[in-house]
This record gives structure tokens, sequence and C-alpha cells, in this order.
């Protein structure tokens, strides 16, 4: 109940015309979600003539970000006999609510000024004669506003919709006599302004009978959700299993742990016998019915009931939209009371269904390690997963939202190639509290990370990836949906050249595992100490930059030493084209079989990261063999300063010597920020 007080703020409205600031309900919405209101206002006075009639009046709402949390609407109606009158409000998605048919009794003017919201009776337990605050059990008094109440249709439907464009109000005067006018009318719309993501369904029962005596007579069944995956709920369903005779006789209302009351049905059904016996209560039983009508399947008050006939879906008499926002772990309670001697029953039994749902999630994100830090098992920290190794795996995880939340993760699904075997020994994870914006990593955070084995042999293809899936799910008070990740996890030793003991060898193995370069020859070779050619850094680079999957524009033949066949024409002349070269002399020549020179890939590398439009601040002479006013020392010196290159020794760069492959490995996974595991 202090919950929904201390929602009642943010909908104050004053309305041109109107005289009267009104104030509804907004449940809250997750914390870490944010909320924007806004209230749009339809002045034009719309006269009702005495009936039968139909008039309509529509809000165009616009500039509204986010879904659709909450709605309110206001009415100022004046109408003699205020049961002649059905209402509805259809939402720019189509989605029709009733909010009253033929209540009111013979009250004028009891709508005039009423906020319409579902939140406005939280309390209500049955047995009751009048409950002030339902629109279809209010004690209405002449002359007098009845407000706030609950629609007969809960306005929760439209959750979720995108709240922009034209809502319609459609009044219907069903009988002569009486008239009247919709002097305004506004519409108050909550937003969230991040998405909303579902945590989890979980559906539990009651499976244990309770019987329903011939009445006066009240009886209960409970559920405890304290299993609830999830602090805030979204969403609600209830199928009843009820058997009775007669179903008139009863009254059902459903109580949250936090005392919050919904009456699901009072006195609907007529003389029909078990219509609830299998029936789903929704906020989305109906989301159509536009007035005028005489029955309209799908509204508990409305629906044509059949004897012995199940209504298979309805919307509750009172909005299950009072529920959203609470924490739903606790006791449920349904509450079925007969109101009239002569016909008894059974509940036979019930399932409640609750969704819960935030905004606060995890997203992936770097540094994902693996064998960087010991293990229960052998290791080499190399950072390279091995056959025969038991590694750490830490991955790392970003809160991007406002709110700090703790979080836990698991693993699954560990697997490969067939052949060796892959071991999960350690499937938990725990990341501590993740701060507004911080990205943290398993072990930097709680130092409890996954550890993975792979064991047996032969290697079983050569690009070796084993597979796990992670779980990532935010625990504290909130609650957060879960995320998951596949995450891929490389295996190394891929080129018989190059052991795990060369300075190169997990650049080589980022490369590889990327797709930028597949070998020499033959294939399980990498060729570490060759000379890299100028037409086979245009393929390194551009799949360095673009991805594995790149393929570059057809050729037209712009070198005169690179024909449009040669197979590298198409990289050579995209890399022109992007200016990152300009070839090696007149005609132009490229010189595609000439080796890459340090100071020449120092210009690739940058140009290829920064753009053909990129210029190095000066040089200020690092290295004793590349002076200030040698032409590629300002490029060489900002390779230098970003942590590239480290020159060759002696306090000298090489700047005239071949660059190998090998050395070209760690070049373009610097640059380029390629990594062997994770994003």
């Amino acid at each position: 109940m202090a919950r929904r007080l201390a929602g009642i703020l943010g909908l104050i409205m004053a309305l041109e015309g109107a005289g009267t600031l009104i104030a509804g309900g907004l449940p809250p919405g997750p914390p870490e979600c944010g909320t924007t209101t806004a209230t749009f206002t339809q002045s034009t006075p719309v006269a009702i003539p005495t009936g039968p009639a139909v008039v309509t009046s529509t809000i165009v709402v616009s500039g509204v970000t986010g879904g659709l949390w909450d709605v309110n609407v206001l009415t100022n109606l004046v109408h003699t006999f205020a049961a002649d009158l059905d209402v509805t409000v259809t939402s720019p998605a189509g989605t029709v609510v009733t909010l009253t048919t033929d209540n009111g009794a013979g009250n004028d003017n009891v709508f005039n000024g009423t906020v319409w919201d579902d939140d406005a009776n939280p309390a209500g337990a049955v047995p009751y004669t009048t409950n002030n605050g339902l629109v279809t059990d209010h004690a209405y008094v002449n002359l007098t506003t009845a407000t706030p109440l609950v629609p007969e249709e809960g306005l929760s439907a439209f959750r979720g919709q995108d709240p922009n464009g034209t809502w319609t109000i459609t009044i219907s005067d069903d009988l002569a006599g009486d008239g009247g006018s919709l002097d305004s009318w506004a519409l108050t719309i909550t937003s969230l302004n991040s998405n909303l993501t579902v945590l989890a369904t979980l559906a539990l029962g009651s499976s244990a009978p309770v019987a329903i005596p011939t009445g006066p007579a009240v009886v209960t069944s409970t559920i405890d959700m304290s299993p609830s995956l999830g602090t805030f709920l979204c969403r609600t369903r209830l199928t009843t299993n009820l058997t009775h005779t007669f179903a008139a006789d009863l009254d059902i209302t459903l109580t949250s742990p936090a005392g919050t009351v919904v009456t699901l049905t009072t006195d609907n059904g007529a003389g029909n016998d078990n219509v609830f016996n299998g029936t789903q209560w929704r906020e989305d039983a109906n989301p159509g019915g536009q007035v005028p009508y005489v029955t309209n399947d799908g509204v508990t008050t409305d629906n044509a009931y059949v004897n012995l006939t199940p209504a298979a879906a309805l919307t509750p008499e009172e909005s299950f939209g009072a529920f959203m926002g609470e924490d739903p772990r606790g006791i449920w309670t349904l509450t079925i009371s007969d109101d009239l001697a002569g016909d008894g029953g059974s509940l036979d039994s019930w399932v409640l269904e609750l969704q819960t749902c935030g905004c606060a999630h995890g997203e992936q994100d770097d540094p994902v390690r693996v064998d960087e830090h010991a293990s229960a098992g052998s290791s080499n920290l190399n950072g390279v997963f091995e056959l025969g190794e038991t590694v750490l795996l830490e991955p790392a995880w970003h809160n991007p939202g406002a709110t700090p939340f703790l979080a836990v993760a698991s693993t699954s699904g560990f697997g490969g190639p067939a052949g060796p075997s892959y071991s999960l020994l350690d499937f938990s994870a725990g990341y501590g509290t993740l701060s507004s914006g911080a990205t943290v990593n398993c072990f930097d955070a709680t130092g409890d990370c996954y550890q993975v084995q792979i064991t047996g042999g032969p290697r079983p293809v050569q690009h070796w990836d084993a597979s796990i899936n992670e779980s990532f799910a935010e625990v504290s008070a909130q609650q957060s949906p879960e995320a998951y990740q596949s995450w891929a996890l490389h295996v190394g030793g891929s080129f018989a050249d190059v052991p795990t003991s060369n300075n190169f060898y997990r650049f080589i193995e980022t490369l590889f595992h990327r797709g930028i370069t597949g070998g020499c020859s033959p294939s399980t070779n990498y060729c570490p100490s060759s000379v890299t050619l100028r037409q086979q850094m245009a393929v390194f680079v551009l799949k360095a930059k673009e991805g594995a999957a790149y393929v570059p524009p057809a050729a037209v033949g712009i070198f005169t030493d690179v024909p449009a066949g040669n197979p590298f024409a198409p990289w050579i002349e995209e890399l022109y084209n992007r200016g990152v070269v300009s070839g090696c002399g007149p005609g132009p020549a490229y010189c595609p079989g000439n080796p890459v020179l340090r100071q020449q890939m120092a210009v690739f590398l940058l140009k290829t990261l920064m753009g053909s439009g990129y210029t190095p601040p000066a040089a200020a002479g690092i290295f004793g063999d590349v002076p200030m006013s040698h032409p590629f020392a300002p490029w060489i010196e900002d390779i230098f300063n970003r942590g590239i290159a480290a020159g060759c020794g002696s306090g000298n760069f090489c700047p005239g010597n071949g660059t190998t492959r090998g050395q070209m490995a760690p070049f373009l996974v610097k640059t380029l920020g390629l990594t062997l595991y994770g994003p």
C-alpha cells in the first residue's frame, strides 16, 4: 500500500477549460530503466446526443521515446443517466480497452473529472457489497464525480506499445432519453527510457482441491512464488479450474504478497455452470471489442457465457496492472466468496504465471583472458589455450546502465571437434558488483573464474576452436535478465614451425584465428622468418581492418606490374584507392614481389588505421638510425609511441630491413586491436 501511495506522482495535469488538478497512480518502473511522463489533452467538446448514438474524439501523441509503461485517462464527461454510456479507448496499434459499459446506474455526471487508472483500488478483498475505486462495483452518488476508477478492462493491455500516433476515445450512448457532452479528455503516458527485457516467466500451481460450500461462504487457496527468478513483476496471468453451479454467485480476488488485491470477477456468468473451469485470466484476452456492442467475449463483465462451457480467456474485472512493479516473491492468495445460498462447487486447482523484467543488463566486453593466471592444473601462462593444459577462462562484462548491480555467471556446453576430451572443471564465476559504466573481468573482481581442460588427441583440425556457453545474470535487488554468450576458445599449436616459445607465437595464432592468414606452404607451417611481400601485405592489412570475410572490388589494372588478372590485384588496388599506397615508381609500378621494409610498414599500418589523410606528429629523433630529417621518421616514431614497434636493438629501428612474417603479426595485432579471445 505504501508503495502505491509513493507512486502517486508525476501525473498531475492542468487541463485547458477543466479548472481542476487531477492526480493518478504511477506503478514504479524498474529503477534502472528511468521513466518519462507526458500529458496530452484534447479540449474540443464533442456533443453526445440522446441515444442510440456513437461519437469519437482523438488525441495525437508525438515525441515520446521508449515503450509505453503506464497510461492513465482523464474524462471530463457530463451526461445524465451514466448507465447509458459505453466508453472505450483505442491505441495507435489498434488495441481497444473498455473503460465502462452500463455502470453508474441512473446517476448524472459521475465521470466528469474521472481519472481511469489501473492502480485506483489496491484493496477490496471479497466479500464486499460495494468496492469504491472499481468501476463495476463503485457506490455512485448523483452529481458526484467518481475518481479515480479502475476501468472495466485493464489499461495495462497497452504496455510495451509505441504510444506515438492517434488515440481515440469512443462513446456509445445506447439508450434514448439522455444526452451529454465530452468536454475534454487527456492521456498521461509514462514511457521507459531504456529497453525492457524479460528476466523470467515462472508458473506454479496448487492442485489441492478446495471445496466451495453453498453460500454465504469464503474459501482461500495459496501459492508460494518465492522461487520466482526476479524481483520486479511485469506481467501476471492466472488459470482457474473451478467447478460451480450458478457462476453469478461467485466473487473472486487475487492478493499479492504486498497485499494488493485485484478482483477477477463479481457476480458474472449469470446462472451458467462451470464457466470458469479452465479459464485463463489475462490482460490481453480481448484486444478488440469496439462499442457499440451487446456482448464482448473476453471481457469478464461482457462475455457471452454458455452453460457448462468454460470461457477460455478473460480479462479480469480489475486490472492485473495493479501488481506491476511489485516483488512477486512470497504467498499469493486466491479468495473465493460464494455470496448466495443454493449452489456450491470446488476449486480443483489453479496456476499462477508471473513474468519479471528489468533494464539492468550486462554486455560482453574485453578483456577476455585465457591462460594468463595459474589454474588448478598444468599451464604455461602464455595466454593461449593448448592441448593438455588446464586453463582459467576469464571473461569480462560491462554495465552500460546507471544502476550498479551484483552479477554471477555459469557455463555449460563446453565442446569442440570430435576426438579430444573437453572437460569443464569449474563452471561458475563471480563478477562482484559492476558500477555504472564499469567493465569487470571475473579474475580481477573476485578471482572466481572458469577452469577448462582439453586432453587426448591428435589435433582434429588445423584451425581448432572449442566453444563454451556462458549465462550471466544480475542478482541484486532489481534483478536483470540473463545474458548469454557463446565463447570461441582457440586452441593453439596451429603451425609446426611456430613453437610456443616463439616470441611471435601468440600474435601469429591471433592472425590465424581471425582468418587473416592461413600460413605458407605446406599449410601446416607459417614461415615466420620469411619476409612479407608487398602483395601479401595488401591482403593482410585489409583483412585485419575489415574482417576475414572481406572481398575487395574487382581490379581494373592500375599498376603496370600488377595486371587485373593477378590474384593480388584487387587487394593492391583497393589499398591504392584508399590512399594507403601510391606505388614504387613510374608507370605506376607497385613492385608486388618486393619485401615490405620496416619503414614502409609504419606507413601501411597508420594509414590503414587512421585513413589516408592522417599526418603523424613531428619526429623527435628517438632512434639512432632514423634522424628527424628521415622522411619516414614521423611514421616510425608514431608507431613506437603507440606501443606497436620497439625497434631492432641498440637504440635502432633498422628502417631498411625487410619485415618478416613473424614481425608482421604483432604489428597488425597491436595496430588494429585484434584479440585471440573475446568479442
